[in-house]
């Protein structure tokens, strides 16, 4: 079984954790094969960007399942995940590449406004956008990848998010309307219109391969149905 070799932060340890106990039990049980679930939350630093500059911030990059990842030789921060993806589907096995995960209180907007009185300034520009995915959708990914079978999956990359990537302040504004972070103050933006404004991820081939689908359609929808409890 095949795990990644850093976690940036201790919620999604917690993901890992459930997830690959399951995966571990199912693939001993059923399976010869392995997945692994590669983070894709850093996502300035994943791809190639092939535009730099004043322009790299007028329109979004789109990425889907065959988008270059960044040369591990010059960006030694994600070398590791790449190596790693390499060594799955190499050998077998396939990979998820995961959107910035989230809960109800994990993920950016749970650190962002965790403090209701002094919200933590955001390192980037309030239209940057996000690409998002829930637990729970990443859990049902990778059971939808073992449902589909080593003839399907086996060497291949796929691209799991929701297909709503939302920016940074929609973020904020989806959080406060749970009731969780209802009357939080919006946190300050300290990014530029010269910064990147961010990437699309299209997950629509994985999306029919696994024949799967979130069960969470956006990060909005989600807080929308927790604006009560």
């Amino acid at each position: 079984m095949a795990g990644p070799l850093s976690l940036h932060r201790v919620e999604e340890c917690t993901f890992y954790v459930d997830v690959f106990l399951l995966l571990f039990i199912m693939q001993w049980l059923t399976c010869p094969w392995l997945i692994f679930l590669s983070l894709h939350q850093s996502q300035n630093h994943n791809h190639k960007h092939p535009r730099h500059g004043a322009g790299a911030s007028t329109e979004p990059e789109l990425i889907n399942e065959e988008t270059p990842t960044a040369d591990p030789e010059q960006n030694p921060r994600i070398a590791k995940l790449v190596h790693a993806e390499e060594a799955a589907t190499q050998n077998g096995g396939c990979v998820l590449r995961l959107a910035g995960l989230y809960t109800l209180e994990r993920g950016a907007h749970g650190f962002w406004l965790k403090d209701a009185e002094n919200p933590k300034d955001v390192a980037g520009r309030p239209d940057g956008l996000i690409n998002l995915l829930h637990y729970d959708d990443a859990a049902g990914a990778a059971m939808a990848a073992l449902k589909a079978g080593s003839k399907v999956v086996q060497g291949r990359t796929f691209l799991i998010s929701d297909a709503h990537p939302t920016t940074r302040q929609e973020i904020c504004e989806s959080a406060m309307k749970a009731k969780l972070f209802q009357g939080r103050k919006m946190p300050k933006f300290l990014g530029s219109d010269t910064d990147p404004i961010g990437k699309l991820y299209d997950g629509t081939v994985s999306e029919t391969t696994l024949n799967w689908k979130p069960k969470y359609k956006s990060f909005d929808d989600f807080m929308m149905a927790n604006s009560w409890w």
